[in-house]
């Protein structure tokens, strides 16, 4: 599927939780200083998984390739995925202040996840100053890591042509607006997740279907037509519905312009 993956996750009523996976972007740097790896981001049951996984090497194809079966990956719920967008956030300061100065300190912060940490630096952790990166990490009972791999955001690999001459064919670039996008990025895949898992936008959008909805019950009713909601001929016994404690027919819904006239 274009947008994910249905498999191994029950559904079609054999009884099962169906949670499928939904891909995000993907990052990837090959010429990586110290872990040619690839950052994706996935959707997994109301979760937000980071992987990162390592290039494949010697696969013969016509293009890189990596090992996403090998992968380190890390779940995030709201309240972590929370902590770590106010993190990358001071991280994208922090570049945009820092790291061009020779002498100022180095980023390192982590956030603490069930299995492990994941650690945000901007190199001096992999001992590779003025290379940001986030490293995904598993650690053991002493604190100590027992596996890890680092993604090396790629810096100012992204440009715009200015000033192109199609007579001799000569231009010029600039870096600067795009210069830490795949960090920007980050931040947006982080805040787009904190949002979504809070349903607000589902909840507007199924508020605003529900007087086509009305109307589809209406010309249902009026056809003879079952109503697809299936249950729309229960019934009530509340006492505060009905008093004398005899079932009560629930209502049908009604269209905003006969609400308004009641």
């Amino acid at each position: 599927m274009a947008l994910g993956d249905t498999n191994g996750f029950g559904g079609n009523g054999n009884g099962k939780d169906f949670h499928p996976t939904v891909y995000g972007y993907q990052f990837s740097n090959p010429e990586a200083k110290v872990d040619a790896t690839s950052l994706s981001f996935n959707w997994w049951n109301k979760m937000l998984k980071l992987s990162v996984a390592p290039k494949l090497e010697g696969n013969g194809g016509d293009y890189v390739q990596y090992d996403h079966k090998g992968a380190i990956s890390v779940y995030l719920g709201v309240q972590t995925a929370k902590a770590m967008f106010i993190v990358m956030n001071d991280f994208i300061q922090y570049m945009n202040t820092s790291f061009d100065v020779a002498d100022a300190p180095e980023f390192n912060r982590a956030i603490k996840l069930n299995s492990g940490i994941a650690i945000i630096s901007s190199g001096e952790f992999i001992k590779q100053k003025k290379t940001p990166c986030i490293i995904l990490a598993k650690v053991n009972a002493e604190g100590k890591i027992e596996a890890s791999f680092a993604y090396e955001f790629k810096v100012g690999s992204i440009f715009s042509i200015e000033n192109y001459d199609q007579t001799t064919g000569k231009y010029g670039t600039a870096t600067e607006q795009f210069r830490f996008m795949e960090i920007e990025l980050f931040i947006v895949a982080l805040e787009q997740y904190i949002n979504a898992v809070s349903n607000m936008m589902a909840a507007s959008v199924v508020n605003e279907l529900q007087p086509m909805r009305n109307e589809m019950h209406r010309m249902a009713d009026k056809l003879g037509v079952a109503s697809p909601n299936g249950n729309r001929s229960g019934s009530r016994t509340s006492y505060f519905n009905n008093q004398s404690g005899s079932s009560e027919k629930a209502p049908t819904t009604s269209t905003l312009d006969e609400i308004g006239n009641m």
